[in-house]
This record gives C-alpha cells, sequence and structure tokens, in this order.
C-alpha cells in the first residue's frame, strides 16, 4: 500500500493542509457567507466615547492656544503701558523744572 517514507510524512502534511484550510475558511469564506460579526453595544460606546474624548481634547487645545495668544497680547500691552507711564513721568518731572524756571524768573 504506502510505503515507509509516505506513511511518515503524510499524516504532518495532511494535518498542516488541514490546518491552512481551515484559517482560510475561518478568515475569509465564512465570513462572506454569513456576515462579519456586529460590533457590541459596549464596543460602539466605547467608540463614541473615544470619538467624543479626542474632540474635545482638540477642542480644549485650541482653546489654550487662544488663551495663550490673548495673555501675550496682555503681557506685550502691560509692557507698552509701563513705558508710557515712565514717558508720562518724564514729562512731568520737565514740565515742573520749566515751572519753576519761569517762576524764579
Amino acid at each position: 500500500m504506502w510505503g515507509k517514507k509516505e506513511d511518515s510524512t503524510s499524516g504532518p502534511n495532511f494535518a498542516k493542509k488541514l490546518t491552512h484550510f481551515f484559517t482560510f475558511f475561518q478568515s475569509y469564506i465564512w465570513p462572506w457567507l454569513f456576515g462579519r460579526k456586529q460590533k457590541s453595544n459596549t464596543e460602539v460606546a466605547i467608540d463614541k466615547l473615544q470619538a467624543v474624548v479626542s474632540s474635545t481634547v482638540n477642542e480644549l487645545k485650541t482653546q489654550v492656544e487662544k488663551v495663550h495668544n490673548d495673555l501675550e497680547k496682555v503681557v506685550d500691552l502691560q509692557t507698552e503701558q509701563q513705558a508710557t507711564l515712565k514717558v508720562i513721568g518724564d514729562v512731568k518731572s520737565e514740565v515742573a523744572l520749566v515751572k519753576g524756571i519761569l517762576l524764579s524768573r
């Protein structure tokens, strides 16, 4: 019937081929015939929650960037205001000096 060489390799080869066929059937033919599994309600809820969280995080990032830009503008305005106050102080002192000179004459 079968030789000794065939007996020792035909069993493992058959098992190997059967495993490959089963994997192929399970991966491609079964879903094609019966459709893919639907996600469970918890998976759908988690996906929706993840989408909401990621959009919220993106909104927060944009808001933080806006606040950062506004803060930089406030700091710039504050430095300009300090410079203006210094100039006003210098003008006041010069006016007082001129007033003193005019009154002394």
